[in-house]
C-alpha cells in the first residue's frame, strides 16, 4: 500500500522532490585509484528537482554545485574551493559529435524497477542513461537546455535517469539512484549562495 501512495505522488506530468545516488567507479588507467576519484568527484550524488529547475550537488573534495534556473535557462556551478560562481546560458554546447542511440530494453533493475536504456556518443566518451518511465520528467521544462544535451535526453527518455555510466577514458563512473523522496521542494533550496560573485562565461 505505501509503494502505491509513493507512486502516485511520482506519477504526473513532472517528479519533483529528491534522489540520492552513490557513485562507484571502474578504473582502466593504471595511474588512477577508484579511492581517488571517489575522493575527487565524490561517492554520493544528491538531486533536488523541482519543475524546470534542479540543484545537483557531489560531496567529494571540490564539493561540485550545479544549479540550473528554467526560467532564465541559466546554469550554475560552484565549489568550495573557489570563491566565485560561473554562470553560463543553458544554450550553450558544451559537448562535440554528440549522438545518440536507439533507446534498447536491458536486464538492469534499479530499487525495484526496470530500466530500458539510452546511449549517447561523444568526442570525450559515452554516457548510457538507464531509466523508467514512473520518474517522469516533461521534456519541454528542459527545452533550452543544450549543456551536456540534457535537453536531448529528456525528449529521448521523458524520465530522470536512474543509473548512468559515464564511461570515458580510463575509468568509468557508475551513478546509480539509491533512495527516491517525491516532496515538495522549496525555491529556496534551489538557490545560489548569495555571498558570492557571479563570472559570467560567454
Amino acid at each position: 500500500m505505501l509503494l502505491l501512495i509513493v507512486w502516485s505522488l511520482i506519477l504526473g506530468d513532472s517528479f519533483e522532490g529528491e534522489v540520492v545516488y552513490v557513485n562507484t567507479y571502474e578504473v582502466y588507467d593504471k595511474k588512477l585509484s577508484a579511492d581517488s576519484l571517489s575522493g575527487t568527484l565524490g561517492d554520493t550524488t544528491i538531486l533536488l528537482i523541482k519543475k524546470s529547475n534542479y540543484k545537483l550537488s557531489t560531496n567529494g573534495r571540490k564539493r561540485v554545485t550545479a544549479v540550473y534556473e528554467g526560467e532564465k535557462n541559466v546554469w550554475y556551478v560552484y565549489q568550495n574551493r573557489l570563491d566565485t560562481i560561473l554562470a553560463v546560458g543553458g544554450s550553450a554546447r558544451t559537448m562535440k559529435s554528440v549522438v545518440f542511440e536507439s533507446p534498447r530494453e536491458t536486464n538492469e533493475e534499479v530499487l525495484g524497477l526496470p530500466c530500458r536504456s539510452v546511449a549517447m556518443n561523444w568526442n570525450q566518451g559515452r554516457n548510457i542513461y538507464y531509466f523508467n518511465e514512473k520518474l517522469s520528467i516533461d521534456p519541454e521544462l528542459f527545452a533550452g537546455h543544450n549543456i551536456d544535451e540534457w535537453n536531448q535526453y529528456c525528449r529521448i527518455s521523458q524520465a530522470l535517469p536512474l543509473m548512468i555510466r559515464y564511461e570515458k577514458k580510463g575509468y568509468t563512473r557508475i551513478q546509480r539512484a539509491i533512495k527516491i523522496t517525491p516532496r515538495r521542494v522549496l525555491d529556496a533550496e534551489l538557490g545560489i549562495p548569495k555571498d558570492r560573485p557571479v563570472i559570467w562565461i560567454r
